[in-house]
């Protein structure tokens, strides 16, 4: 808590576990739309073998791999909720990172390219383990 009073926390109110009767006014006058993050989420794997899983190829944090992964489970049609104020999720303190610049510009081709599965995800990862001796 000394992060968030000291101002170096976003989002401290998050944390926040609120009543029932309040979660439900809030979701009757959403402030801004649910998106995935790659902090805490959870989705079937029937969905995240659809896609293909998380791209491996993005490297640095901040944009990329879970940004990535909405972009392609949007089209499936899948209606993304938040359990904000609802569940406790426990997140180490760290600096915020600075956004890499090859991450910006591989989401960028991505969105180009519009591919639906991930290029280097479950499927390549599979492939890599098939010779290991705890695969």
């Amino acid at each position: 808590m000394r992060h968030a009073w000291k101002g170096e926390v976003d989002y401290a109110e998050q944390g926040l576990y609120l009543p029932r009767w309040l979660l439900e006014i809030e979701e009757m006058f959403p402030l801004q739309k649910p998106t995935l993050l790659g902090s805490n989420f959870s989705i079937h794997k029937k969905w995240l073998r659809e896609v293909n899983g998380f791209d491996e190829s993005f490297q640095s944090p901040g944009l990329g791999e879970d940004t990535d992964m909405e972009r392609r489970l949007k089209p499936l049609g899948l209606e993304f909720k938040w359990i904000k104020h609802r569940a406790i999720q426990y997140h180490l303190w760290h600096p915020l990172t600075a956004l890499g610049e090859q991450s910006r510009s591989m989401y960028a081709q991505r969105l180009l390219e519009g591919n639906r599965q991930a290029i280097q995800g479950l499927k390549e990862l599979k492939m890599e383990l098939r010779g290991h001796p705890t695969y």
